[in-house]
């Protein structure tokens, strides 16, 4: 049975001349009567009711609305897989521009007190989910019980929809990702995000140095096979409406592969040398390659490190152009 009424409060002004509420009215019913059962909110089972707000007098209390709301109570699953897990509601669907407020039950006598309200509110919208509608969404307790208001934005009246839904957002397994180690290059790679849990079944997107990779929206990125231009930093982002998770992973290939790009702004101007690149390996440089070939240790990477980078003049400080080097890393 659905928590639903239209008579909770009278709408009036409460101290200071704002949106507040009257003691009579729901709060006489309700000891005389006692509460209709709250509906039952589990993860991953999503609900919805529709109502329509015309002839309504109540009044939502956290910001100034129209005095025709409707209202339902939710109770959130007691069962351990609620643990974490965050409520969603909305009014997708409605016929009309809504504001929606949700409060924390926590007995009658609060229903008549302001300051008890307020003290108890989990989020107030008016219609900014994406311009049609209105979104609260928090962290929700196991057998917790809330009352849902929405109202018609500026007092319009028609048909309002409450939708609702318990999920836990994506959660990273440390020990089920492979997404950081070195590959032979040649071989088959499959990355694996590590990201468990999440309900409904997340989203994915992969990126590669910050840029999203085209048709990569799985848990998992296969390469058939790796390359050396394949290495860099990996992240992947996995999200359901209840969170975002984002897993970052640094990928080596063996061999390494240098990557330069000329930085004309730098005084003196530099050749920006970069590479994903494992701790202990050595860029070497020589001003010739041929034989005899002369190598000439330049630095050392310390630790694993997929943006290892380092800044080669191409000038001298008098402004004469420094001897072409050839560059190359040595395995640790």
């Amino acid at each position: 049975m659905l928590l639903i009424d239209d008579t909770l409060f009278t709408g009036g002004n409460g101290p200071g001349g704002g949106p507040g509420f009257q003691t009579m009215g729901f709060h006489t019913m309700a000891l005389s009567a006692g509460l209709p059962p709250f509906i039952s909110v589990s993860v991953g089972i999503p609900g919805s009711q529709t109502m329509n707000n015309t002839n309504s007098t109540a009044d939502v209390d956290c910001f100034s609305v129209s005095t025709a709301t409707r209202w339902l109570g939710v109770r959130v699953t007691n069962d351990a897989s609620a643990g974490g897990a965050v409520l969603q509601v909305d009014t997708a669907g409605s016929a009309i521009m809504t504001e929606l407020a949700v409060y924390r039950y926590i007995g009658l006598s609060c229903l008549q007190s302001v300051p008890c309200m307020h003290a108890n509110v989990m989020g107030c919208d008016t219609n900014s989910a994406g311009g049609s509608y209105s979104l609260v969404k928090f962290p929700a307790v196991p057998g917790g019980q809330y009352l849902v208001f929405a109202d018609g934005l500026g007092g319009e009246l028609g048909i309002i929809n409450f939708n609702w839904q318990l999920g836990i957002p994506p959660i990273l397994d440390i020990t089920k990702s492979n997404c950081t180690l070195v590959f032979p290059a040649g071989t088959n790679v499959t990355l694996i995000s590590g990201v468990t849990n999440g309900i409904p079944a997340p989203g994915y997107q992969w990126y590669f140095c910050g840029t999203p990779l085209p048709n990569a929206t799985n848990s998992t990125l296969s390469f058939t096979p790796i390359h050396s231009s394949d290495a860099g930093c990996y992240s992947v982002v996995a999200s359901n409406f209840a969170g975002v998770l984002t897993n970052q992973c640094c990928v080596i290939v063996d061999p390494a592969e240098l990557r330069f790009q000329v930085d004309w702004e730098a005084f003196p101007p530099a050749c920006n040398i970069s590479g994903a690149l494992l701790g202990g390996a050595v860029l070497q440089s020589a001003t010739s390659l041929t034989p005899l070939i002369s190598w000439q240790n330049v630095v050392t990477n310390l630790t694993t490190n997929c943006n290892f980078q380092y800044a080669a003049p191409m000038y001298d400080t008098n402004g004469y152009p420094i001897p072409q080097c050839f560059y190359q890393t040595r395995r640790p």
